[in-house]
């Protein structure tokens, strides 16, 4: 037998329920039935045995209770218990019909001992013997493929038991996966933030190249403020010109706010160190800036 093969009492406290206080020596009890055939089959008999053994009324107290509360209460237990006890009766039943027919009852009258004379009665109790043989020989081969279709049904519930689980347990690292990866991405935007500030002061000459802004290889857009006190508009037409007045990129019907401008501006449309300007519908000037580009 293997080393690690549980014992009879263990199994036989893990069947009547009795091993709630080791959930690990349970848990591990019931996973190896799932892979190994012989401890299947083993629990398969001792099963059986506590089935033999409550009918024959043998066991204690407390298994008897855990047996009721517990060990019988599945469905497939139960019938195997009904089947047994029906077997039990049809056996305790079947020898004393046999006898009468086969031997006669010696206080009746005209009854004959089997003394190598050829009875016709101890014939008919010949035939009846065999036919009640066949008959036991047919319930034991169907009582045996409803324990075998047992056995299969309930390795499957283990296994789909089992598969339930490894999905709650791979939905759960799932989860905590995305969590992980959530947090990862803040500290990387922390780190390398997807978004330079460009602000236009209206108390600063807008034309002096302010304050240089850097487009660094993660940076993806430009948040772009421009103070606009007194404008009478509200909705505003932006073009971004390079230094030489090409037109790189626009906008229309930007709607304004309480004399201020914001909208994001694509930093992939600055590709080369320089100066930008940015026109503004309605206004005379340009707000104009300098960018430095870093690519590695």
């Amino acid at each position: 037998m293997k080393s690690n093969f549980p014992t009879e009492s263990t199994i036989r406290q893990y069947l009547l329920g009795q091993l709630d206080s080791q959930a690990t020596l349970e848990s591990s009890l019931s996973q190896q039935m799932l892979f190994d055939d012989e401890l299947s089959e083993t629990v398969d008999l001792i099963e059986e045995e506590l089935i033999e053994d409550y009918l024959d009324n043998t066991l204690s107290a407390e298994d008897r209770k855990a047996a009721e509360e517990y060990f019988l209460r599945p469905p497939e237990r139960r019938e195997k218990l009904l089947l047994a006890r029906r077997l039990r009766n049809h056996f305790d039943t079947k020898p004393a019909t046999l006898a009468k027919k086969t031997l006669g009852d010696p206080h009746k009258p005209g009854s004959k001992a089997t003394d190598g004379v050829t009875d016709p009665v101890l014939l008919a109790g010949g035939h009846s013997h065999f036919r009640t043989w066949c008959e036991l020989g047919m319930m034991v081969l169907i009582l045996a493929g409803f324990l075998y279709f047992l056995h299969v049904r309930n390795n499957l519930q283990s296994q789909l038991a089992t598969i339930q689980k490894n999905e709650t347990r791979l939905a759960n690292e799932l989860t905590q996966e995305r969590e992980h990866s959530a947090g990862l991405t803040k500290q990387l935007q922390e780190v390398r933030p997807p978004v330079v500030a460009l602000t236009f002061f209206h108390s600063v000459f807008r034309d002096n190249g302010g304050t240089p802004i850097e487009i660094k290889p993660w940076t993806e857009r430009i948040k772009v403020t421009i103070d606009l006190p007194g404008s009478s508009s509200r909705t505003f037409d932006v073009r971004l010109q390079s230094q030489s007045g090409q037109e790189l990129w626009t906008n229309a019907g930007i709607e304004g706010s309480a004399g201020n401008l914001s909208f994001d501006m694509p930093a992939q449309k600055i590709s080369a160190t320089g100066k930008y300007c940015l026109a503004v519908s309605s206004r005379p000037e340009p707000y104009c800036f300098h960018a430095r580009v870093i690519r590695n």
